[in-house]
């Protein structure tokens, strides 16, 4: 066969190669350049990590005495602990002439007289009376206690001192007003509806005033975070 003749009909397709070619799928477009090729050796596509970096600061929460509850409960009693101990180490008289009286039953009185002037209270050392009732302030009966209570919270709690300061003389205010109140209540009780005097004085006056306290370290509580959230921003 003549070599050119035969180098022509191995250029030309043949009839089988021609079907192959027909039935050959075209090839795949080129993926978009926004969606990033995939590292099937890693398993994950290669593109910007989207993961939030380990070092990033996150938000942070205050959530104390929640965070430390064994702490705060520690300080608490330590605090509250001292402070009861050295009220009962005053002696008596020192507390019914230095205390009691410049401090408590004068200014209850005064408050007697002013709302009702027809009482003519009047008042000496830890006396409050007229002629119409007799009232003793006495210690366990002064007031003192929850005010301790409320004290020993206030400086249990993490705080800045500047805060806990705040706390302190707030929440002293809030309980000689108060404390105020309860003593003139009482002697208005005790000169019109005696019988009222015992479950007042012993149990509704001495929970009314401890749920006030509570609220009052409730709210000083969420100051004291939202002040530390306004310092963080």
């Amino acid at each position: 066969m003549d070599p050119q003749i035969a180098d022509q009909e191995a250029r030309e397709p043949q009839p089988g190669a021609v079907l192959l070619l027909a039935l050959r799928r075209p090839p795949l477009p080129d993926p978009p350049a926004s969606i990033p090729p995939v590292d099937r050796r890693a398993g994950h596509t290669q593109g910007p990590d989207l993961t939030p970096a380990r070092d990033q600061p996150m938000t942070q929460t205050l959530t104390a005495p929640g965070r430390h509850p064994a702490m705060f409960l520690l300080l608490f009693a330590l605090f509250y602990g001292a402070f009861y101990g050295a009220y009962f180490a005053v002696p008596d008289r020192l507390l019914v002439n230095e205390v009691y009286e410049p401090t408590l039953v004068a200014p209850s009185g005064l408050l007697v007289n002013l709302i009702s002037a027809s009482e003519q209270a009047t008042w000496a050392d830890n006396r409050l009376q007229s002629r119409r009732a007799i009232l003793d302030v006495v210690r366990g009966c002064d007031g003192i206690g929850l005010l301790l209570l409320l004290t020993a919270a206030v400086l249990a709690f993490p705080a800045p001192w500047r805060l806990k300061l705040a706390g302190v003389v707030g929440g002293w205010l809030l309980m000689y007003l108060l404390n105020l109140a309860r003593i003139v209540g009482l002697y208005f009780v005790v000169a019109y509806q005696g019988q009222w005097f015992i479950p007042l004085h012993t149990l509704l006056i001495p929970g009314a005033l401890v749920l006030l306290g509570g609220l009052y370290f409730h709210l000083w509580t969420a100051w004291v975070v939202g002040q530390g959230s306004h310092e963080r921003a």
